[in-house]
């Protein structure tokens, strides 16, 4: 099985979530892109963070076939691989449904940088109009909200980061 490493970071950092009370259950999602070989390892749909195994996370293309692994791939892959396209700096993006995120989200309402730790994701971290989860237009407007910042929330839904690495 090929890239130990990063799918071990997709298991350990998806129970991180839980830990870090960002998300619950399956709620969410991680990958990492690997642009030398253009694969993008993302965790699997319906399976609970301290169930998964690194075999069960899938490799894909950023088209979206599969190519590797038995699980289906979270149903957010589309969003994941739209800034994997885009940007070239981009190894990973996470996805979690925290609960002061989700509160945001539904009010949709834009976060300020009022503590460090968010003016290092952004000067405000903004919220996306509503689009249906898993679909191509929720990649786009997350793309799009995204800009040249690090975090934005998705509206009615969570929270959105990406980053040169998912540590």
């Amino acid at each position: 099985m090929d890239y130990m490493k990063e799918r071990q970071d997709i298991v350990d950092y998806g129970k991180q979530l839980v830990d870090n009370h960002l998300t619950t259950g399956t709620g969410g999602n991680l990958s990492i892109y690997v642009p030398e070989d253009k694969k993008m390892l993302i965790s699997p749909s319906g399976v609970p963070y301290y169930d998964t195994k690194p075999e069960d996370v899938v490799v894909m293309d950023l088209d979206g076939n599969i190519l590797e692994g038995d699980c289906k791939p979270s149903s957010e892959w589309e969003m994941h691989s739209m800034f994997y396209r885009h940007d070239t700096g981009i190894r990973s993006v996470v996805h979690a449904h925290s609960d002061y995120a989700t509160a945001c989200a539904t009010l949709h309402v834009d976060v300020p940088a009022i503590h460090y730790c968010v003016g290092d994701v952004a000067k405000v971290i903004r919220c996306t109009q509503y689009k249906i989860y898993g679909s191509h237009e929720i990649a786009e407007e997350a793309y799009k909200v995204m800009g040249n910042n690090h975090g934005i929330i998705l509206a009615n839904h969570g929270l959105l980061a990406n980053g040169s690495s998912i540590s």
